[in-house]
């Protein structure tokens, strides 16, 4: 191999059922990037095997390797067995439940140009609904806000639906979150490091929403999007930061009781992930260390692509709401993005 040329390796997660992955694979074989630039290895990551024969898609998608894990591991344990395959420079990690438009992959890979960028996502269409003309961002509690940047190459974190990254010495994920919000860890963990993240609008991909997780219990899902969520909450900021969130951590309390109380959200779960972190926070404490020594940022510099809102925009009574966090935001020096528009 040409010593100028760096590797790739590309895999798909597989989990939802083997018509699905059949049409994520065909999307990608005709999929053109610069072969001067790099050398792919494809990969199909196979999490279930009850559901998706490895053999069929042996024999019929040759350009392909197919690995089978013993046991789901879950999305961010694909991403961490990726990592620690060590074949490629930039790692892709794809789910099974996307279809990609032409010039996908050479859309994900350009950004790497600038030797800055540790990790790069694409505009994700999921089925049913228009693509997105301002990308989104997340409040301080992991809430997501919409319409954030105009624009569009600008993101906190890379979408875990299909994104790609750089390999370095630092783990991406702990295998652990198993999934949900093991993007948002990765992106801001790149982010405390001063690496930069890019999206391109130019590289597209079709999503079949809430495919893949469909095939899960909901107290599972529920658990995982609570736990990771909190997660990221309290290992990533600073002291100062968290003391100056107070407000919005006492929203975000009142706003999971509500979801309880009404059953948008399993009770069982939620009282499941309090009670991990009540005997749990000598975890929380020793990631917290470990992240701080990493950091090269302060997070005042991590703030201004997240959004200070703490509900989507809605009716008066949310906008009125929003208003007040904004104003208490900018009162103590929380410089979310809304304060950095021009």
């Amino acid at each position: 191999m040409n010593s100028g040329i760096k590797s790739a390796f590309l895999t798909v997660v597989a989990f939802s059922d083997e018509e699905t992955v059949r049409a994520c694979l065909k999307s990608l074989l005709g999929q053109e990037f610069d072969r001067t630039k790099y050398d792919l290895i494809f990969r199909v990551l196979i999490n279930d095997k009850t559901r998706i024969p490895p053999d069929n898609l042996k024999s019929d998608f040759p350009d392909f390797q197919v690995a089978v894990a013993k046991h789901n591991i879950g999305y961010a344990g694909a991403i961490q067995n990726s990592w620690m395959d060590g074949r490629g420079e930039i790692i892709i990690v794809t789910n099974d439940d996307l279809t990609f438009r032409p010039g996908w992959l050479k859309g994900l890979l350009d950004p790497f140009d600038n030797p800055n960028v540790f990790a790069t996502t694409c505009s994700i269409v999921n089925e049913g609904e228009p693509e997105e003309g301002a990308n989104g961002s997340l409040n301080p509690i992991g809430i997501r806000i919409p319409d954030i940047f105009t624009d569009r190459s600008k993101v906190l974190f890379p979408s875990g639906a299909a994104f790609a990254f750089r390999r370095d010495e630092v783990e991406p994920v702990d295998a652990s979150y198993f999934l949900y919000f093991e993007d948002v860890y990765l992106g801001l963990l790149a982010r405390l490091r001063g690496l930069d993240i890019r999206m391109n609008p130019n590289s597209v991909a079709d999503h079949k929403h809430r495919l893949s997780t469909s095939q899960m219990p909901l107290e599972l899902l529920h658990y995982f999007q609570e736990k990771n969520r909190i997660a990221n909450i309290f290992m990533l900021f600073s002291g100062l930061t968290l003391l100056k969130l107070t407000p919005y951590l006492i929203a975000d309390l009142l706003i999971r009781i509500g979801q309880m109380v009404s059953f948008k959200r399993r009770p069982d779960a939620i009282l499941r992930v309090w009670f991990y972190y009540l005997t749990h926070v000598g975890t929380i404490l020793t990631r917290r260390f470990k992240i701080a020594k990493l950091r090269k940022i302060k997070d005042s510099e991590l703030l201004p692509f997240m959004s200070g809102k703490l509900l989507p925009d809605g009716g008066k009574f949310v906008k009125a709401l929003n208003k007040c966090f904004l104003w208490y935001a900018r009162l103590v020096g929380l410089n979310f993005a809304e304060f950095m528009k021009k």
